[in-house]
């Protein structure tokens, strides 16, 4: 509720729809995520670019979802939150090399938010 009250009370602030859409995913509501997602003006933001691709994938919508991830690498070959979002829903669906790939190229961008439970059983 902190995060929600701090966004309503800072609408312009543009740090307040990756925090409500923060709020939304945690409690599964996978739509609001992604209509937050979708009306955040946040240009060429790779985090965002991840977030709605977290929610494009709860709502089954997985070509949607990669789609969006493979067009940022191939401007940003080195974005990390789009490595790092594109390999787990790699590892998720069972595409093991792919997710390894993925990793791997994570891993050579000395990214420091690398989970060591996401290589498990690659």
């Amino acid at each position: 509720m902190a995060l929600e009250d701090g966004a309503a009370r800072f609408p312009g602030d543009r740090r307040s729809p990756p925090l409500l859409a923060e709020v939304a995913e945690e409690r599964s509501q996978w739509a609001r995520a992604l209509e937050i997602w979708d009306g955040y003006d946040a240009g060429d933001d790779p985090k965002a670019a991840a977030g709605r691709a977290r929610a494009l994938l709860r709502l089954g919508r997985v070509d949607e979802a990669t789609d969006g991830l493979e067009r940022l690498l191939a401007r940003e070959p080195d974005s990390v939150a789009a490595l790092r979002e594109f390999a787990a829903i790699s590892a998720e669906l069972g595409e093991a090399a792919q997710a390894r790939d993925l990793f791997g190229r994570l891993t050579r961008t000395g990214a420091e938010a690398l989970k060591p439970e996401w290589f498990a059983g690659l």
